[in-house]
């Protein structure tokens, strides 16, 4: 008779989870391996987020958005018990993979997974070119149009040359200050 090899070794899967489900399936997979004592197995389960700061209503806020939406990562050591436990779980829809065997993610592909979402800085999502002609629209120079000469994406400003007595003059402005024309 042939032996069934166990994976030796613990790897990271991605796993499809129903549309916006994705936390709750990453907890509800956390508490069944605790209750049902698969830590061993079930190492770890993480859902792929890095922060963002978005601007609504002229505000920024931040918040925390999927790299990959309805996915999430996996640390296990893959056999049958696993496979089938981690397809039990309420909101997992199954692996990404052969349909009988998961496939594991390349180390390169994990590196670059967690490369993103240990990025320290939260960047702001800045759609502007240095060069680009704006428009400020808050502030003392409201409605007077400007040149991008400096864009810093950390802090979410940038600094606008604006042509004040026959000559141009760096104002550093919020990016809700500035819109394009």
């Amino acid at each position: 008779m042939e032996e069934v090899k166990e994976n030796t070794e613990a790897k990271w899967y991605a796993v499809q989870t129903y549309h916006g489900k994705e936390n709750t399936a990453c907890k509800n997979l956390l508490q069944k391996a605790e209750t049902e004592n698969m830590q061993k197995k079930i190492i770890d389960a993480v859902v792929p987020e890095v922060d963002k700061i978005v601007i609504r209503r002229g505000k920024r806020i931040a918040k925390k958005e999927k790299i990959y939406p309805s996915y999430l990562l996996v640390n296990m050591f893959s056999d049958k018990d696993t496979v089938s436990f981690v397809k039990g779980v309420n909101g997992i829809s199954g692996f990404v993979g052969s349909k009988k065997d998961p496939i594991p993610l390349s180390e390169k592909e994990v590196d670059s997974i967690f490369s993103k979402i240990k990025e320290d800085a939260t960047k702001h999502n800045i759609d502007f070119m240095v060069g680009e002609v704006v428009r400020i629209v808050e502030g003392p120079f409201g409605e007077i149009n400007g040149k991008i000469s400096e864009i810093d994406k950390q802090r979410g400003q940038m600094v606008v040359l604006v042509n004040m007595f026959g000559r141009d003059t760096p104002m550093k402005l919020d990016v809700v200050q500035i819109r394009k024309l």
